[in-house]
């Protein structure tokens, strides 16, 4: 469950271009990640199920709740049906 870099920080932007109907949505993210990263979800016309998940070794992350409350505040009263925020501490890079 390492929190190496994976996707370019505009593979989010592309990926909503490219699926414009998906309701599901699963991220994980790392200190590093920009904390304007979410904000193509907004493009979207629902969510239904949202997972972010911070892999961290103990560091404040960039991203944070007030970046995601813009989307809480547009899918949660209409649409939204799962939430799931957590912090996950990767103790092999606390060592």
């Amino acid at each position: 469950m390492s929190p190496e870099w994976v996707l370019a920080p505009d593979a989010l932007q592309l990926a909503i271009l490219l699926c414009p109907q998906a309701v599901s949505i699963h991220l994980r993210f790392d200190c590093s990640t920009p904390n304007d990263v979410l904000a193509p979800l907004l493009n979207l016309e629902k969510i239904k199920h949202f997972s972010a998940v911070c892999v961290t070794s103990g560091e404040r992350t960039n991203l944070d709740f007030s970046d995601i409350t813009p989307i809480l505040e547009k899918f949660g009263p209409t649409s939204l049906r799962f939430l799931e925020l957590k912090v996950l501490l990767d103790y092999l890079r606390c060592r």
